[in-house]
């Protein structure tokens, strides 16, 4: 006969243990009335900020939610890390000190039942304290600037956040069969995780003298549930995933919490920091529950039976395999881009690349000067060892930039692979690191595009020859008239060189990846410049190769070759030799 569905009876005996005395409910009041207050004393400092130092011109409204909601989850937190593992610290060796143990383990109940009940009371007092306190962190949508998905996101995590102290404290139970060693230990892990992981990322900061690697700070649950507050991947960061729109003191503290970094070349940022934190944390609430099923038995501890060695090595081999596909090069979305890569075919979307027919069949020559008096440059074809260049010069004072444009109009797919290959010669270069405001380069390779949004954007690489600068002068490293600031790339002067760039699709925000490729731009800019191209193309691929970058991108650094007459830089060559280039089609240019 199958037995009827039936609870842990351990839990329900701890349940009605735990919640038949006052101390409960004197407990889950005193915690609402902390935040009640902290809530309140967190709106008046919120509107005071609002008006003192911001004004009327900010949404203020979104500006006190915002505050709120973040104080009153970090206040929970700081009550989940104070009685989480106290409620699981004294569960084993409470019965060994009531001397009940003995009557527990005569029980049919396997030891797994017993710890599972302990664990399930724990987790389910400290889910009632924050079921409980969801009404009052619900005032902040009055205010808005937050949405239900960062409610329930903060609350999940808080709830695994529970679940992982309760597990350690439980741990520590079983191994010392003391209460006091039990608290000691657990707290002293707890402390290790909050300001241990701290310390140790300011250390690491202070000795490399920049900022430390985000993963430090992994194991800290206060920098990965503000890590989960930011946006963690919006070219403009704002505070809440979704429902925030407010860049202000709040996004500030937050940012700092979770010791986000981002390349302020790019404005990419990595992967959020409590990605890591959750693989983190369940890894190490499975591996010390399944350990506190050997301690918790009276004898023949860790003697496991065939079963039980293969269940072992089934999650050894599965934490490594979670690990390679959540953090590492096996993830699923890289293993597809890599299906896609090897079934697609690459394609150049630049026609007359090579310059061989004539050049106003396919592109579009342009030139502007500061002065109406001066010459804005030359766009001459020439020959030269049996193929053409086309060569942008120009002698003069003021600045001026020779143009050639094509119109490409052609969509890319925004998880694809899209490269810049230009094949050039610098005879000549008057200014260093392409001027004072980063715009004017011997040569500057412009693709203007559309979002996904239907927003113009403009992608600019900046080459230049690195001549020596003028004392009185100060020259910026990266382009500051750009959309997006990029160093500039080093070029041998007078000498061939080929140019590879990595994936321009991982150099771009997700919120502002190309849908269309409207048309490229090949510029010389400056006063005095002879910049001569031989080829230019434009490769666009379907998926990734196994080794664009890791999961937090990244490239190779290209190593020069010398191929025919040129001598050429490339980038690691992922992608085959290029297809014949096809025929022109644009309408020659009047």
């Amino acid at each position: 006969m199958k037995r009827p569905l039936s609870l842990n009876p351990v839990l329900i005996k701890e349940l009605r243990g735990r919640m038949r005395g006052p101390r409960a409910y004197l407990f889950l009041s005193g915690t609402l009335v902390l935040l009640g207050l902290a809530g309140y004393g967190l709106y008046r400092l919120a509107l005071f900020s609002a008006q003192s130092f911001f004004g009327g011109g900010v949404p203020q409204g979104a500006l006190i939610g915002q505050s709120v909601f973040v104080g009153l989850v970090f206040i929970a937190l700081v009550v989940i890390c104070a009685i989480a593992p106290s409620l699981t610290a004294g569960a084993i060796s409470g019965e060994h000190e009531r001397k009940t143990y003995d009557m527990l383990m005569a029980t049919p109940l396997r030891s797994s039942s017993v710890l599972l009940g302990k664990l399930a009371v724990s987790l389910s007092y400290a889910a009632l304290i924050l079921i409980a306190a969801v009404p009052m962190v619900s005032l902040s949508y009055v205010f808005g600037g937050v949405a239900t998905i960062d409610m329930l996101q903060a609350l999940l995590l808080l709830v695994g956040f529970a679940l992982t102290f309760s597990t350690i404290g439980l741990f520590f139970s079983a191994l010392f069969r003391r209460t006091t060693p039990a608290v000691l230990a657990s707290y002293t892990v707890l402390a290790i995780f909050v300001f241990g992981t701290v310390f140790v990322y300011g250390i690491v900061g202070t000795i490399n003298q920049q900022s430390p690697p985000s993963w430090i700070l992994a194991l800290n649950p206060f920098s990965a549930i503000a890590s989960a507050l930011v946006n963690p991947v919006s070219s403009s960061p704002t505070v809440f995933s979704i429902g925030g729109g407010f860049s202000g003191p709040v996004f500030g503290v937050l940012w700092l919490i979770s010791g986000a970094s981002y390349d302020p070349a790019t404005l990419a940022l990595p992967r959020p920091l409590w990605h890591l934190t959750v693989g983190i944390y369940a890894w190490l609430t499975i591996a010390l529950y399944l350990v506190s099923t050997q301690l918790v038995k009276p004898v023949r501890r860790f003697r496991l039976r065939r079963r039980a060695w293969a269940m072992v090595a089934l999650f050894v081999a599965g934490s490594i395999v979670a690990a390679l596909m959540l953090y590492g090069p096996w993830s699923p979305e890289r293993i597809l881009a890599w299906l896609r890569w090897n079934l697609s075919t690459p394609s150049n979307l630049i026609a007359n690349g090579k310059f061989d027919a004539p050049l106003e069949s396919a592109w579009q020559v342009s030139t502007e000067s500061e002065h109406d008096y001066e010459s804005g440059g030359e766009v001459t074809p020439v020959t030269e060892d049996g193929r053409t260049l086309v060569r942008f010069s120009r002698t003069g004072e003021g600045h001026a930039e020779t143009r050639i444009t094509q119109s490409i109009d052609r969509a890319v797919p925004a998880d694809g692979w899209l490269q810049v290959r230009v094949t050039l010669r610098v005879q000549s270069d008057n200014l260093y690191l392409c001027g004072i405001f980063g715009s004017e380069c011997p040569l500057m390779i412009k693709l203007n595009y559309e979002d996904v949004a239907g927003r113009p954007h403009e992608w600019m690489l900046g080459l230049n020859t690195e001549t020596v600068p003028l004392d009185f002068v100060a020259y910026p490293e990266t382009c500051t008239t750009c959309e997006r600031p990029r160093p500039f790339v080093p070029v041998p002067p007078k000498e061939w060189y080929t140019y590879d760039s990595p994936n321009i699709l991982e150099s771009i925000s997700p919120d502002a990846l190309p849908r269309r490729i409207v048309s490229i731009t090949l510029a010389a800019g400056g006063h005095t410049y002879e910049t001569e191209v031989a080829e230019v193309a434009l490769l666009v691929r379907e998926g990734r190769p196994p080794d664009s970058g890791d999961a937090f991108g990244g490239f190779l650094t290209p190593t020069p070759a010398p191929i025919g007459p040129f001598i050429i830089n490339r980038a690691i060559q992922v992608l085959p030799p290029l297809p014949p280039t096809p025929a022109p089609t644009a309408t020659p240019i009047s």
